[in-house]
């Protein structure tokens, strides 16, 4: 089980605001994370390790009101979205 606050904002489709007046809305989420990674030791103290991990928070509808004054540029509308990335993690570990 995996928990997300999710941040959403109307956009076009070069990621700019779409309509002045809009604001954003956000919702919690539980999803699921699927992952593995290995690690390898070079001495006692330092390790390289490798991560990949998917996150999937599922779909589900969401609802923007335009702006004042109302009007046909900036109408109420609701999309339906699908939250889900992938992470990927090098890192170097040192053990005292």
């Amino acid at each position: 089980m995996n928990w997300a606050d999710l941040k959403l904002e109307p956009a076009d489709e070069k990621g700019f605001a779409a309509t002045e007046g809009y604001g954003s809305t956000s919702h919690t989420r539980a999803g699921y994370l699927v992952g593995g990674g290995i690690e390898y030791a070079l001495d006692d103290h330092v390790s390289l390790g490798l991560e990949y991990d998917y996150h999937d928070y599922g779909t589900f509808g969401v609802g923007f009101v335009g702006g004042a004054p109302q009007n046909e540029y900036n109408p109420d509308f609701s999309i339906t979205t699908r939250a889900h990335y992938s992470t990927a993690q090098v890192r170097v570990n040192y053990r005292f």
